[in-house]
């Protein structure tokens, strides 16, 4: 079986540690389906700015353990562009921490799982959005 990548946005993260049983469900699910799963490191640096305590510090650190991909040159200018374009032709702000996990899952061909309908523009690069299943 061929594996595909996902790249998980930091919302399913968070629903990950908060044990969200339809986000933990689709991972199970998607998981099945051949997948290997990613973040950004965009969604560590989002993450360790919300906790609160030692616990959730602790949680964060350990969450996809050498599952994180750091942010090249490539992604960088790809992210860059992606904000450039969406600008200019949908007068649409996108915020840097989106458009760095956009740029990469088109830098490495993957496809994100979000819960954020702002990320849907993603499509526009060949990016297929995961939806969570319904339980």
């Amino acid at each position: 079986m061929v594996k595909k990548g996902v790249i998980l946005d930091t919302n399913i993260a968070i629903g990950l540690l908060n044990d969200n049983r339809t986000i933990v469900q689709t991972i199970l699910n998607l998981q099945k389906s051949g997948y290997d799963f990613y973040f950004s490191v965009i969604t560590k640096c989002e993450l360790l700015s919300g906790v609160k305590n030692d616990i959730e510090w602790k949680a964060v650190q350990n969450i996809g353990v050498n599952r994180f991909i750091d942010v090249n040159n490539d992604i960088a200018t790809i992210a860059g562009n992606l904000r450039m374009e969406q600008r200019k032709e949908s007068n649409r702000n996108v915020k840097a921490p989106d458009s760095l996990i956009v740029a990469t899952a088109v830098h490495k061909k993957y496809d994100i799982y979000t819960l954020d309908k702002g990320m849907r523009f993603a499509e526009q690069y060949g990016i297929n959005i995961i939806n969570s299943i319904e339980i």
